[in-house]
């Protein structure tokens, strides 16, 4: 499982508009990160401890796990 991914499970069955309000961020920022258009960034990280404070640990882990794979790749 990747970091997006783990977004869409914490997710669930929220609307996108509903679990962006949770992450303090647009829907329309939601959109292009679940459809990969656009890489979250801390503040995506922030919102979800936040929000889910029981997923920190595996949060931060695909985080920075899905940043050290970029910035591989680069």
């Amino acid at each position: 499982m990747d970091f997006i991914e783990f977004l869409a499970e914490c997710r669930g069955n929220d609307s996108q508009e509903e679990f962006a309000a949770k992450l303090g961020i647009t829907q329309a920022a939601v959109s292009r990160i679940l459809n990969r258009k656009r890489r979250p960034g801390v503040s995506v990280l922030q919102g979800l401890i936040a929000a889910y404070p029981h997923k920190r640990d595996e949060a931060v882990r695909l985080f920075l796990l899905q940043n050290k794979e970029a910035n591989d790749a680069a």
